[in-house]
């Protein structure tokens, strides 16, 4: 759920980029437009999903739940999860700034 959330979030901020550029260009080196800002709401609720799933991560590899390539591959996505969320707090796409 949550890749599919970061997934949407990578191509409505593209979409929001494309759009305004050909309806107001220019605007995007000033500043977003107002009607962006409950989009970047999406990232906050990427990063408690992604955290849960670090938990439940944490309690498969305990616990010792599915095979060894499934815990695996779920960790390798709990991973680029988790390094997503870091990306989009490092170029301040999280709604701080």
């Amino acid at each position: 759920m949550n890749v599919l959330l970061d997934l949407l979030f990578a191509a409505a901020v593209v979409a929001l980029i494309v759009i305004t550029n050909q309806q107001q260009p220019g605007l995007l080196l000033f500043d977003l437009p107002p009607e962006a800002s409950p989009l970047f709401g999406a990232p906050w609720l990427a990063a408690v999903l992604t955290a849960d799933r670090l938990w439940l991560t944490v309690l498969v590899w305990k616990d010792g739940y599915w095979s060894l390539a499934g815990r695996v591959h779920n960790t390798l996505v709990v991973a680029a999860a988790a390094g997503f969320i870091w990306l989009l707090y490092s170029w301040g796409l999280m709604g701080l700034s």
